[in-house]
């Protein structure tokens, strides 16, 4: 399931469960109603599935890389979100990211997704992405 050069590896995923880099990323796809809250422990994300289609790409972040964190109304870069959360250059190495539109990434798995992704009443299908 690996793709691209060895110095920029992406992983294309669909449901199932994948190594991507020594990070563990399991994705299921499941219908909104069957869910009782959108509460989730550490690593575990979810997103709205209706306007992200498979199969979803999952890559080391790069410099440049942002997202508009949920319930926030400006762009932040990753590098700063990173600093937010106090990751250290092992779990900066670790992290993975969705990659989505140029520069604008859906989420920081297992941490952040895009206010524009999250799940809402009128969502009908959902993204559980979990990361170890």
């Amino acid at each position: 399931m690996v793709t691209g050069q060895t110095n920029k590896p992406e992983w294309q995923i669909e449901e199932g469960e994948y190594d991507c880099g020594g990070v563990r990323v399991r994705l299921e796809k499941i219908e909104r109603n069957t869910l009782t809250t959108l509460k989730t422990p550490h690593g575990v994300l979810l997103l709205s599935a209706d306007t992200l289609p498979l199969p979803l790409k999952i890559r080391p972040w790069r410099a440049g890389d942002w997202l508009v964190p949920l319930g926030m109304r400006g762009r932040k870069k990753l590098s700063d979100l990173f600093v937010d959360l106090r990751y250290s250059l092992t779990d900066k190495r670790r992290a993975r990211v969705i990659d989505w539109q140029e520069s604008r990434i859906a989420a920081l798995l297992g941490e952040r997704g895009d206010d524009a992704l999250k799940v809402t009443s009128e969502t009908r299908t959902v993204y559980r992405i979990t990361i170890s």
